[in-house]
């Protein structure tokens, strides 16, 4: 019983040991184009007349040493709130015709939330604004996965 106990133990601190070295992902979303193409395509629409930038109020949103990859897009529109998306295999890209892209969390002007965080009608939320304003403008058709 007791190396029961201690197999138990020794499972669960390492499931939590595996689960803290990722921010997770609300979503993926898959291109069936290279991603310079799907990047350019999708910073255009973030950048267009500075409609989702972030402000210089809402400093000290980045996350720490990846943000060279990281994007980030601004909706001033109540909820306000930045999310954070990031193409995955970023040492592979150039060679591959196609991207996946994550929708990896959301900033509140506090607090980043990231998929432990929200429930599942706060990630439909968050999918829904995220394809309806940003994904729909892009010359390119995705699907999701998970």
């Amino acid at each position: 019983m007791r190396n029961l106990l201690k197999n138990i133990f020794f499972v669960f601190v390492l499931s939590l040991m595996y689960s803290c070295g990722t921010l997770g992902h609300i979503t993926f979303y898959n291109f069936s184009n290279p991603k310079t193409d799907i990047e350019n395509n999708l910073l255009s629409v973030i950048n267009k007349d500075s409609i989702y930038t972030p402000p210089l109020q809402w400093n000290g949103y980045e996350l720490g040493k990846d943000t060279i990859y990281d994007i980030f897009v601004y909706f001033k529109d109540a909820p306000q709130e930045i999310y954070l998306i990031r193409f995955t295999n970023k040492e592979n890209w150039e060679h591959t015709n196609y991207s996946k892209l994550g929708l990896v969390g959301l900033f509140d002007g506090k607090l980043w939330h990231f998929e432990k965080d929200l429930c599942s009608d706060e990630e439909a939320r968050v999918m829904k604004r995220f394809e309806e304003e940003i994904l729909s403008k892009i010359k390119y058709p995705y699907t999701k996965s998970n």
